[in-house]
């Protein structure tokens, strides 16, 4: 804490420090003295101690509220200035303080300048309420000026009052703007959301509207088309096509054909054949499609145009198509409300012995053996959705009947609900599993005498429940040991291919267990062990036992480890394998020749190549094979079998080296790749039939389009018809407020200007009359003097000087009395506001009473020019138009800042009275002139101003005296109000 001598002294309660900081920065070079204060009981000491010239107390002090550091202040008889500082302090609040002597309550989003001018003036009026107490003025004429300075705190705080109700509807209005914005946003949302490329144009050709995508498929952005005509976007796309004549030819029939046609009835098939393709800046399929745009009466408003991406479309469907064709697992795709075959692939027809041509069209309720199952399967579709794994009995075009499994869903072709399903013959397994359960008996029997183990494992109990003696010799483990505790079996495994076997062990589950491990038996005797098991499914299908067979094969496992490499690789190979010498001998050949070649392995050993191949490839392949050296050989050749037909052959080898890398052996692999090859050709063959459903499928995604289409035009009316009715309500809202602010704020600024008016008129009317009196007493005095000593001024020239001086105060006071009348006289003049009567005014003296009013604001640097022309007393309403004058100039002063010149020009011509209010200010950009009259719309900063001032102006000017007001401005230079009223208002009202 501290003080500086002969500065004005400061005292802040404030914790924040930052809040200190910005205080010292903005007060600390302005002559003041400063202390801060970081709680209420520290301040009030500091308080108790020194003098202070005004006290400041911030919301962030903890110990104690402000009312309750003021009743303090008021026990210790510390008279000072006490402003509080609040961030949510309410009017009953700051009304309380004012009544227990604070000098006033400011909220805590002040500006450092206005802040800085209540500080001053509350120093002023106390350093004079000392000075009244100190020549002893009585104390009914400071209790006078407390009264007033609280009246003008309860002013203050009614000002704060209007202005948060202000701020309310300020915030409502923003609110209803910011809806408005969200659903402008939302509409360009849905717009920009289409995967097509979309062009809005008017009924002059004109884009207004373009998406996102048209970048994305042509490569032009959006802002570059806005507003252009149409075949200038044509022209700019040319480009992109790969025949663009091609695409205007399109274009032109998909225009007549689209005209004639409901947009929601397109068959999509006929205009499939008008999609085209672009190259740049990225390769797709487009198909354009258009539709009018009509309002409600039907008139023609513009056109829209649609470029759908059909290029996933064409991989789907060719994907689609090469799935069905390829799979080996029958396909169908029936329609849901017939059953009608709409799509059947090859291995459903010929699972039911037919023709694929002869599936298409036929009903698939004649293929149920049981018409029921048909039933039951649409009503498990229509609650789930879908019907997986069902087990049904099918009837083929023999009559036959045989078990297949369904699996379906629902889907949609075009417009229509299909079910799709894919089927697995399950007949052999059905009829095995009967003759399982048949001779399940003797099975039993059968496994008690053979030598491998059989056990059975129940999946409900989760229990081993059979064992077949075997297991007792194969495992040395008891049979009741197991079927007691199943870890028994786990606990003999070999550690080595234990955990192999647990994670494995689930597989028997499902069938699929086949596993070889090492059991350790007792005494230490290590057995290798085969394991097999299968499934077991009940009437309904559902599985319900494994059965399994376990073996030793101890003695094989050692005879199968020596051969098994040539076992799997070379005997167990699906292609032929041939060890060949140098030359291309046959030395040894598996038996899969026999199988691709006609010849058995005694007629192939010891042969050439030859023999397949013919004579002329054996000599060109053998060229081909180095004698030396590692290498790969594959080649694609005609070889003939021995019964004379030719095949297709895929041969490849390698050679075998000795140390010196001679080739000494090769080893030719040979597989038939007839029916890949046949299969190849089929594929090409089906081209051709995969092209006809991508156009059906394409057709069919573009009547989808058709309906998305649609369904946004419909979206985008209704959003249309509610941003109406908002803009409507906004309208309202933005009248009322302007009305409500106007009464509010200019019936308070009336009676306050009222107020000070009348308060100063009655001093300034005493100083009138005792200054009068002075005077004829000065003037008497002096008469006195040059009767009664005639040589008084000659021979005592400090006497002359003295009556000098009083006659020179007397003229001062005289000056400025008349002054203050004239003030007072405006400022009574400016008062009027309230005056709804039509009256003759002169407008030059509402100008001048304006001017008075806002004197304090322009007195400095701001230099005021007046050409004022001859203007007659026009009937008008003074008051409001007053009010014109003051916001405009109030403006003016803003725009000027500081330092520059507001020229107020008046002129009448061609029946009219035009005011013209010019700055040098900064200037309005372009952009805000067509909103500078809306409600709310201000350029200035948060607190500075309501954007209602000007919308006020307007409607003042417009409804109530029948005029116009325009504006002027250019950034940098500056800007112009012009305000023109009717001479004859009152005879425009009279007729109105």
């Amino acid at each position: 804490m501290g003080n500086t001598m002969n500065k004005p002294h400061i005292l802040y309660f404030t914790a924040n420090k930052s809040n200190q900081k910005n205080f010292e920065k903005e007060f600390g070079t302005k002559g003041f003295a400063l202390t801060f204060a970081s709680s209420g009981k520290e301040g009030l000491e500091f308080l108790a101690a020194h003098k202070v010239d005004v006290a400041l107390f911030g919301s962030d002090i903890s110990d104690m509220s402000g009312l309750e550091a003021l009743n303090h202040l008021n026990r210790l008889a510390i008279d000072i200035p006490f402003i509080l500082l609040s961030n949510n302090g309410s009017i009953p609040q700051a009304v309380e303080a004012i009544k227990q002597g604070a000098y006033d309550f400011i909220p805590n989003t002040f500006q450092f300048s206005e802040l800085e001018k209540t500080i001053t003036k509350a120093i002023k009026e106390n350093s004079i309420k000392r000075e009244f107490q100190q020549t002893g003025v009585e104390d009914k004429r400071i209790q006078a000026l407390e009264k007033k300075a609280i009246s003008l705190g309860k002013a203050n705080i009614d000002m704060l009052a209007a202005q948060e109700q202000l701020e309310e509807k300020n915030l409502q209005m923003e609110t209803l703007l910011n809806e408005l914005s969200t659903r402008k946003d939302e509409l360009q949302a849905i717009f920009d959301a289409s995967p097509s490329a979309i062009i809005m144009i008017n009924s002059e050709d004109k884009i207004t509207a373009a998406n996102k995508q048209v970048h994305d498929f042509f490569g032009i952005r959006r802002e570059d088309i806005l507003n252009k005509n149409f075949d200038q976007f044509i022209e700019s796309i040319k480009p992109c096509f790969k025949d663009f004549e091609q695409f205007l030819i399109f274009a032109e029939e998909m225009e007549e054909y689209c005209d004639e046609c409901d947009v929601g009835e397109f068959d999509m098939h006929s205009i499939y054949q008008f999609s085209v393709e672009i190259s740049q800046p990225n390769t797709r399929f487009i198909l354009p499609v258009t539709a009018i745009v009509k309002s409600t009466a039907g008139e023609y408003q513009g056109r829209i145009w649609i470029y759908e991406d059909i290029t996933q479309a064409k991989q789907a469907d060719e994907l689609l198509h090469t799935i069905a064709e390829a799979s080996p697992i029958p396909f169908v795709v029936t329609r849901l409300s017939d059953g009608e075959i709409i799509y059947a692939n090859k291995p459903l027809a010929e699972l039911v012995g037919y023709k694929i041509s002869e599936l298409i069209g036929q009903h698939a309720l004649d293929f149920y053996a049981n018409p029921g199952d048909r039933e039951r399967l649409l009503e498990k579709l229509k609650v789930e959705g879908q019907a997986l794994h069902q087990e049904i009995q099918v009837r083929k075009s023999d009559g036959e009947v045989i078990w297949m499994i369904f699996s379906l869903t629902t889907g949609m072709v075009g417009s229509e609900k299909v079910v799709i399903g894919g089927l697995y013959d399950i007949n052999e397994r059905r009829r095995a599993e009967e003759a399982l359960r048949e001779s399940e008996e003797r099975f039993r029997q059968l496994t008690e005498n053979i030598s491998e183990a059989f056990w059975i494992y129940d999946i409900k109990t989760e229990r081993v429940i059979y064992i077949s003696p075997a297991f007792e010799d194969i495992t040395g483990l008891k049979r009741e040991e197991v079927l007691e505790n199943f870890e028994k079996g786990i606990e003999i495994i070999h550690p080595d291919d234990r955990d192999r076997i647990l994670s494995v062990l689930n597989k028997r589950a499902v069938g699929e267990f086949d596993e070889e491990y090492r059991i350790i038996k007792p005494g230490n005797n290590v057995r290798w062990v085969r394991e097999r098991a299968f499934p077991i499914f009940n009437d309904a299908g559902e599985l319900y036992r494994i059965c399994g067979v376990s073996e030793d094969f101890t003695y094989r496992k050692a005879a199968e480890e020596n051969l098994r490499l040539y076992r799997k690789i070379f005997m167990n190979s699906n292609d032929t394998i041939a060890i060949l010498d140098k030359d291309a001998r046959i030395l040894e050949v598996n038996p899969a020749a026999q199988t691709l070649f006609g010849y058995s392995p005694d007629e192939i050993v010891g042969k050439s190549t030859e023999l397949f191949i013919g004579k002329e490839v054996f000599a060109e392949t053998l060229q081909q094979l180095p004698d030396k050296g590692n290498y790969s050989f594959r080649k694609e050749i005609v070889a003939q079998t021995k019964s004379g037909k030719q095949i297709i052959v895929e041969l490849s080898a390698f050679p075998i080296l000795n140390d010196e890398d001679d080739v000494i052996y090769r080893v030719g692999f040979s597989r038939d790749i007839t029916q890949r090859k046949q299969a190849e050709e089929a594929l090409r063959t089906a081209h051709d039939e995969l092209e006809i459903r991508v156009q059906e499928r394409t057709a069919e995604l573009a009547n989808a389009n058709s309906e998305l289409q649609k369904a946004r035009e419909g979206l985008e009316i209704r959003v249309q018809e509610r941003t109406a009715e908002l803009a409507e309500t906004l309208r309202d809202l933005k009248v009322t407020q302007s009305q409500l602010v106007q009464s509010e704020k200019m019936a308070a600024l009336g009676t306050l200007v009222a107020g000070i008016a009348h308060e100063i008129n009655t001093p300034v009317g005493a100083i009138n009359s005792m200054h009068n009196t002075l005077v004829r007493a000065v003037e008497k005095l002096k008469q006195i003097y040059e009767t009664e000593f005639p040589d008084a001024f000659s021979e005592n020239p400090k006497l002359a000087r003295t009556m000098k001086v009083i006659e020179d105060a007397n003229r001062v006071i005289a000056s400025g009395s008349e002054r203050v009348t004239t003030i007072v006289k405006r400022l009574r003049s400016f008062a009027r506001l309230d005056e709804a009567a039509l009256k003759e005014a002169d407008i030059h003296e509402g100008l001048e009473d304006t001017l008075v009013l806002i004197h304090h604001e322009i007195k400095h640097h701001i230099n005021v020019v007046k050409n004022y022309g001859e203007l007659p007393l026009v009937s008008c309403f003074p008051g409001k138009l007053n009010q014109v004058f003051l916001n405009l100039l109030i403006n003016a002063k803003q725009a000027v800042g500081e330092e520059g010149t507001v020229t107020i020009s008046t002129t009448h011509k061609n029946g009219n009275i035009h005011v013209s209010i010019a700055d040098n200010g900064v200037g309005i950009p372009q952009e805000n002139l067509q909103k500078i009259f809306d409600p709310g719309f201000t350029t200035k900063g948060v607190g500075v101003g309501t954007g209602l001032g000007l919308s006020i102006v307007y409607q003042i000017v417009r409804e109530d005296h029948k005029g116009d007001i325009t504006v002027e401005s250019e950034v940098g230079k500056g800007t112009t109000f012009t305000v023109s009223i009717p001479d004859n208002l009152d005879e425009l009202v009279e007729h109105t």
